[in-house]
Formats: C-alpha cells, sequence, structure tokens
C-alpha cells in the first residue's frame, strides 16, 4: 500500500498534460522505479507466458494474438515492417498491412503465396441443398460458418483443398452422414492401417511401411478410411501402379494381380501372434 501511496503521488505531476501513451509509459517507469525487484520477479513470470491464441470473427475474418518476451515481437513485427515498406517503395499495389499480414502467412507456413493455403471445406447438405433449392451453408475447418461465396473464393485461390460433404436431419439439424472423402489419410487412420499391417501388405513382402495407399484409388472413388487403406513399402506402392498389376478387397483381405495373371492374398497379421 504504501508503494502504492508512492507512486501516486510520483505521477500526479507528471501526468497533467500527457497522451495516454504517454501516461501508461511514465507509469512504468515509476512502477519499476519504486521496486525493481519485484519488477524482475514479475517479468521472469510473464515471460514465460508464451502463446498464439486464434478469435474468430464474423465474415470469414479472424484475429491471432501472440504473447510473449517483448523484444522478440519487436524484432519480428520490425522486420515486417521493413519488409512492407521496401516493397511499398518498389511499387506494391497492396497496403502496409496487407503486405506484413501475407508475408508473416507465407514465412510461417513455407508457402509461395498466402492465399495458397490448404483447406478442407464441410460442405453442408440440408433437405433444400439436396433438392438443389437455397443457398448452401459452409463450413470451414477450424473457423466455422463462411458464406457459399466465400468458400468459393477460398478454393479458387487456395493451393490444394478438399470438399466433404455433411448431411443433415432436416428436422432438427443434426448431423446424420459424414462423408469420407478427404484425398489424404489422417493421421489417426494413418497410424490405425500401420498399427494393423505391421508390414508391407504386398503379399511376399515383409519391408517396412513407408506408404499408406488407397486398396481402391481415390480418383477411383475410393475413400480415405482404414477399410479402404493399407500399408505399402515404396517398391509395392510403384509396382501396384504398373501396368498389368491390380489390387481389390478391404482391410481384412487384398487380392493382387500380377501381369502373369496371377493372384494372391494378403491379410494383416493377428495383433496377439499365436
Amino acid at each position: 500500500m504504501d508503494d502504492l501511496v508512492l507512486a501516486d503521488g510520483v505521477l500526479a505531476e507528471k501526468i497533467p498534460g500527457m497522451t495516454t501513451g504517454e501516461a501508461r509509459r511514465a507509469a512504468a517507469r515509476t512502477v519499476i522505479s519504486i521496486d525493481a525487484d519485484a519488477a524482475r520477479i514479475r517479468a521472469t513470470r510473464n515471460r514465460q507466458d508464451q502463446r498464439v491464441t486464434l478469435c474468430t470473427e464474423p465474415d470469414a475474418v479472424a484475429t491471432m494474438i501472440v504473447r510473449g518476451p517483448a523484444e522478440q515481437l519487436v524484432a519480428a513485427h520490425k522486420s515486417l515492417d521493413q519488409w512492407a515498406n521496401g516493397l511499398r517503395a518498389t511499387g506494391d499495389p497492396r497496403t502496409r498491412g496487407q503486405i506484413m499480414f501475407q508475408t508473416l502467412v507465407e514465412r510461417v507456413t513455407g508457402q509461395a503465396r498466402a492465399d495458397h493455403c490448404s483447406v478442407e471445406i464441410n460442405l453442408v447438405m440440408d433437405a433444400d441443398t439436396l433438392l438443389g433449392d437455397g443457398d448452401t451453408p459452409v463450413d470451414l475447418d477450424g473457423y466455422g460458418p463462411i458464406a457459399p461465396d466465400v468458400a468459393d473464393d477460398i478454393i479458387a485461390r487456395s493451393h490444394t483443398a478438399s470438399v466433404r460433404r455433411l448431411l443433415v436431419d432436416p428436422v432438427d439439424g443434426s448431423l446424420l452422414v459424414r462423408e469420407s472423402r478427404r484425398r489424404h489419410f489422417d493421421a489417426p487412420t494413418r497410424a490405425h492401417i500401420r498399427t494393423r499391417d505391421r508390414r508391407c501388405r504386398q503379399p511376399g513382402c515383409d519391408l517396412t511401411i513407408r506408404d499408406t495407399d488407397h486398396i481402391e484409388d481415390f480418383q477411383h472413388g475410393g475413400q480415405s478410411t482404414a477399410n479402404n487403406g493399407q500399408g505399402l513399402c515404396k517398391r509395392s506402392h510403384t509396382l501396384k501402379h504398373l501396368p498389368g498389376w491390380s489390387v481389390t478387397g478391404d482391410a481384412k483381405t487384398t487380392t493382387w494381380k500380377t501381369p502373369t495373371g496371377h493372384t494372391y492374398q494378403s491379410r494383416p497379421p493377428p495383433v496377439l501372434r499365436q
């Protein structure tokens, strides 16, 4: 309490005529000068509180909040600011804010362009949509609902985009069916397939699994599910796609047909070997 009274007394003489920013900085300097040890302890604790938070806003916009040591974030902001000023000086028509934002996304993701991100669009199929009427609501994975025209624009600009259809109950809007139409297996499914198959699933091959493969090719309608997946080594994965070779079946039994017309079957090993 004594420190608070002392701080009030010091600031009372300085604050008149100051802007809000000047008053805030004066208060910080006063607090530190009164008890530097306490300021050091608070700084040590707070500088460990490092996090990145995503806050969604309306109209397909979000805000990312970054918290951490001041000198590191000041350096990052300064680098973006200088880069934006340089591009603006060369005639770049974008605003400084647009250049800084897009450069940040490109540097963090490693993409050539900020709008070349990979996205997954969840397309909600209600009764009106199935009949071809009405506007289709769309969910952007990790964000939420966006306008269909915005979704079209995102898909057009994205480097890779997958669209998954969601069929909802026409009465209460609850989810009935979630289509598995992703091009790549998600991490849990890949882990399931590798744990199940143990080794390459080509008959006669016992090499380490390197690729998670669609038994029925994705381009022919095969889904990215555990039942349509198999673990293969690089050689077998390449061999499978050569002329004359074919693979059919499901997770329990796959049938490999060679160019000579011979067929061989493959089954995953039991979880508990006998």
